[in-house]
């Protein structure tokens, strides 16, 4: 591209509003409607603005003077049982990269996958000890909404994070200027054993403590007088036998990872 073509490009750009820079990413916007985190999509706009690699799985995210929200939902069967049992991770990274520092666990594994988890983890918020929490803490800050059947059918997923967890200064002129990334990340589902040679095979013909069963008989002529004799014997014979085949490693279906970054929404002004 021609220097005077780059400039006239630029131009345009920033005649538009929009910089030509591309480290600079998208800005998010403020929620039309309060954002109340109780698995209910009704104050997204649809469709969700983000998707992952399969489209399986599509999320937005937002923020106001005192929250950032982020809401993820999926229709896709295999994806809500996986939710549901291998458990979801949010990350999020002050610094608009792909740092896992900052995470947010729910709902975590539960291979029971049909109740919803009353109990969440954190690792790495500003001032907010790392573990366990409850839905109900109120001192975290922290409201999260899970609903596997909303009524579209979909598994709908709200949480809002208070700034402060995220941002040292919370929403200053500064953090509105740098990038900022969320990540989701659904963990990884273990696959079922079976087939030849997984889990604890067995040998044919192999093992175990067999029966050994002889026969035998003799008969007898003598003179006038005749006899007959026969006799049987049980035995308990056999090695013992190997387990065969192995111990088969499960399958492990991958994570799915997806990121997005992008730049705070500032306050309204009235």
């Amino acid at each position: 591209m021609k220097l005077s073509h780059a400039i006239g490009y630029c131009s345009l750009m920033l005649a538009l509003g929009t910089s030509c820079n591309r480290n600079i990413a998208p800005q998010e916007h403020f929620p039309a409607s309060p954002v109340e985190p109780d698995g209910n999509a009704s104050e997204w706009t649809m469709p969700l603005r983000y998707a992952n690699s399969q489209y399986t799985l599509s999320y937005s995210i937002s923020n106001d003077a005192r929250n950032i929200y982020v809401c993820v939902m999926t229709t896709d069967p295999e994806m809500k049982h996986r939710i549901m049992k291998a458990g979801m991770t949010l990350y999020f990274d002050p610094k608009g990269k792909q740092k896992k520092k900052m995470a947010l666990v729910y709902p975590e594994r539960n291979m029971d996958g049909i109740k919803v988890p009353t109990v969440y983890n954190t690792e790495g918020f500003l001032n907010m000890d790392n573990g366990q929490h409850k839905l109900t803490d109120k001192m975290a800050g922290i409201k999260i909404g899970l609903n596997p059947m909303a009524d579209s059918g979909a598994l709908v997923y709200e949480v809002a994070v208070p700034l402060s967890r995220v941002l040292a200064n919370g929403l200053s002129e500064k953090a509105l200027k740098k990038n900022f990334s969320v990540g989701i990340v659904v963990n990884q589902l273990p696959g079922k054993r079976g087939g030849p040679g997984e889990g604890q095979g067995q040998r044919r013909g192999g093992g175990g403590v067999q029966p050994r069963v002889s026969f035998g008989g003799g008969m007898g002529m003598g003179g006038m007088g005749g006899g007959m004799g026969m006799g049987m014997g049980i035995g308990m014979g056999g090695g013992r036998g190997g387990m065969g085949g192995g111990r088969g490693g499960a399958l492990q279906v991958p994570e799915d990872a997806t990121w997005a970054t992008f730049r705070f929404s500032a306050p309204e002004k009235k």
